[in-house]
């Protein structure tokens, strides 16, 4: 696709991001950034990510535009609006998407996510938080997810955001929009 003007517009995370001006049309441009550390990590991330804009149905996601995994980008169709500000309102939106995309989605089009690579980092996390006085009951969080491990990984069908944190979710003309699927598995 070839773009009349493109302006960088968020180059301070992994990714760059830009927009490209088509006539009169937007589009939003997210540039792969290569990591020869992580690459095949990267690689599977960029490729859930591709599968997600391409395969969900939902309302409240830009649409799929273009990508290439092995290319390192993906164009969407640009959203104007900003970043979520939380209020009673979007919670209920946010909460509405959930009820809405998120649970009735079907997994099982991504692969499973390596629950050995993360279990090591929830119980980090809760050991922190029991230490800062946040949560109790650390030592039976890490029992818990040790016991299930197997489970978790052998039940895997449902669809995991992997990152539904405040920056990835949009406003636009009183809509919530999901963004960055990068971390989307099945779980």
């Amino acid at each position: 696709m070839k773009f009349d003007s493109v302006t960088p517009i968020d180059n301070a995370g992994r990714n760059k991001i830009f927009i490209g001006k088509l006539g009169s049309k937007k589009y939003l441009i997210k540039r792969y950034v290569k990591h020869h550390l992580f690459e095949k990590s990267y690689k599977e991330n960029r490729s859930c990510e591709l599968l997600c804009y391409k395969r969900l149905s939902w309302k409240n996601i830009p649409g799929f535009v273009e990508g290439s995994v092995s290319k390192r980008y993906l164009i969407t169709k640009y959203v104007p609006g900003g970043q979520l500000q939380w209020s009673r309102e979007t919670i209920d939106l946010v909460l509405a998407v959930f009820e809405e995309d998120f649970l009735q989605t079907d997994g099982r089009f991504l692969p499973k996510r390596r629950y050995d690579h993360l279990i090591p980092k929830l119980i980090k996390r809760s050991r922190e938080l029991e230490e800062h006085g946040v949560i109790s009951g650390a030592e039976l969080f890490e029992q818990l997810l040790q016991a299930n491990k197997a489970e978790l990984m052998v039940s895997a069908k449902y669809f995991s955001h992997g990152d539904p944190r405040d920056g990835n979710l949009l406003m636009s003309r009183g809509k919530v929009y999901v963004i960055d699927f990068e971390n989307s598995r099945r779980d």
